[in-house]
């Protein structure tokens, strides 16, 4: 089985809305293998995260939309996520 495939499992299995749910699951069609492999690789070693993932995510296209209209407070909502990010990540592989 593939990791789109398994996936997309996970994301069915999940307790997310289904409108999230949805958009996860066009995010691994139409994303290139390897960013799928990166993401399933972390979720599957962290399932308990997908809420938060999903969060940032949702979170992250809301300041990315925002560029057009309002180009600072975006680039600053966007550094803040990054940060977040950053410092999700080097927790979960505690660095």
């Amino acid at each position: 089985m593939s990791n789109k495939q398994k996936f997309s499992q996970l994301i069915d299995g999940s307790s997310l809305p289904e409108d999230d749910k949805s958009e996860w699951h066009s995010i691994i069609n139409d994303s290139p293998e390897t960013l799928v492999d990166t993401f399933y690789q972390t979720l599957e070693s962290y399932p308990q995260e997908l809420p938060w993932f999903n969060e940032i995510y949702k979170r992250k296209k809301l300041a990315l939309a925002m560029l057009n209209s309002n180009n600072t407070e975006a680039k600053a909502q966007l550094a803040k996520i990054y940060e977040e990010e950053k410092n999700k990540l080097e927790k979960l592989l505690n660095l």
